[in-house]
This record gives structure tokens, C-alpha cells and sequence, in this order.
């Protein structure tokens, strides 16, 4: 390979990485932006782990919008404790975009009682979601 066509490749390199991380970063941020300006709050319940090669996600539970939502695929930082309960802000547009505080635990048992009754499967079962 020539030294001129080793430039060329390694300038391609470097353009499509600076264009991936711009995608990212702007991704990130509307996702953000959009929890934002279209706010919803609710609880979760934390049930699982997803274990990956480097990382750890939790898997929380929560109840949005009428409808029951799993979220296994959360990146945010992960400090809580499994059969817990946290508050959780979502976008109304679409609630799958989640951020969850995990400093901020959910002690009100009524609260928690009702999400527990919302995730029973004989309530899935039974009513209209």
C-alpha cells in the first residue's frame, strides 16, 4: 500500500469515527431533551441484573400510560438493589425512554403495594392493557 492511499484510509478512519461520535452525542441528547420537555414520573421496581462482558444493566419494571413496561436495556448508572422501588421519569411521547434516580428510593408502601399489584401476572390476566 502506498504511503498517499495509507493517508487516505487513515483520514476515512478518522472522518467516520468524528461522524459516529456526533450521531451519539446528539442522540443522547435528544433523548434526553425529549424525558425533558414531554416529563412523566412513576415508579419502577427493580427485579434483575442483565450481566454483560464489561457492564451491568439493571432490568426495572414500571407502569406508564396504562401499560405495563420492562426496561432490560437501561445504561444508566446502577447502584440500586434488586426488589426495590426508585422514581423513574419518562417521556409521555414514548415511555420507553427512561431515566432512573437511583439516589432516590421509593419508600411509600402504598405506592409500592399498587406497582406490585399492577405486575402481578392475574392482573395482566384480567383487565384491559
Amino acid at each position: 500500500m502506498t504511503e498517499e492511499r495509507k493517508k487516505f484510509v487513515l483520514l476515512g478512519f478518522f472522518l467516520v469515527m468524528a461522524l459516529l461520535l456526533i450521531y451519539v452525542t446528539n442522540t443522547e441528547s435528544s433523548y434526553q431533551k425529549e424525558i425533558r420537555e414531554n416529563p412523566g414520573k412513576t415508579i419502577c421496581k427493580y427485579v434483575a441484573r442483565n450481566h454483560y462482558a464489561k457492564t451491568t444493566n439493571p432490568v426495572v419494571k414500571y407502569y406508564a400510560a396504562g401499560k405495563l413496561y420492562i426496561s432490560e436495556g437501561y445504561g444508566g448508572y446502577d447502584e440500586g438493589s434488586i426488589d426495590d422501588f426508585y422514581e423513574l421519569k419518562y417521556s409521555t411521547i414514548d415511555p420507553n425512554k427512561i431515566e432512573i434516580d437511583f439516589s432516590k428510593k421509593v419508600k411509600d408502601t402504598t405506592l409500592t403495594h399498587e406497582l406490585d399489584r399492577k405486575l402481578q401476572f392475574k392482573y395482566w390476566f384480567y383487565h384491559e392493557h
